[in-house]
């Protein structure tokens, strides 16, 4: 069987492509999953019955990851608040900040139907091996790519207030339920 990889910003996905080398076809995470190169690769799939898979991650660890990514590429200033970040409308801003921006069920929903497998963040490096495992792929490295050096010393219960949760489970509450995710901080 043939996977194809439906890549979702803000999940793990450079370390998934990584994972992927040249052995799993993947879609371009720089457009949406509905623009013609993608929706081919996933029509093709579709129709030669691939195994499509993607990543998720839970909102509240996703949520920061997003607004500190949005500041590193310029989308935002420096000084754009958390609280901004997740009341600001992306809509009129250039592709790469709605899709950085976008929840998961947004940038996922016109394929989520067709996705065959979920794999947590939470859980990568296990599900990824058990991909090897089930689908005869050839044993992989699971190096974590991209990760943001803020979270090497990134306390969430301390940023967490509960404004600052109810701002999370508001702009996300769909991914919450979709993806099965706590909507307590129990990190």
């Amino acid at each position: 069987m043939r996977l194809l990889y439906i890549r979702a910003p803000k999940t793990g996905s450079s370390t998934t492509v990584n994972w992927c080398k040249n052995s799993v076809a993947r879609t371009d995470i720089l457009n949406f999953l509905d623009e013609e190169e993608n929706l081919q690769k996933i029509n093709r799939a579709i129709k030669n019955n691939y195994l499509i898979f993607t990543t998720v991650r839970n909102p509240f660890t996703r949520a920061i990851s997003q607004w500190k990514h949005m500041i590193e590429y310029g989308c935002i200033k420096e000084t754009f608040t958390f609280e901004e970040f997740m009341t600001f409308d992306f809509k009129e801003s250039d592709k790469f900040c709605r899709i950085h921006s976008s929840s998961l069920n947004e940038y996922l929903s016109p394929f989520l139907c067709k996705i065959t497998k979920i794999i947590k963040m939470e859980s990568l490096e296990n599900e990824l091996k058990k991909l090897e495992t089930d689908h005869n792929l050839s044993v992989r490295k699971v190096g974590f790519y991209n990760k943001g050096q803020y979270l090497n010393s990134f306390d969430y219960k301390d940023f967490y207030t509960q404004d600052r949760i109810n701002l999370v489970l508001n702009k996300y509450e769909d991914d919450f339920d979709a993806f099965n995710y706590s909507k307590s901080i129990d990190f």
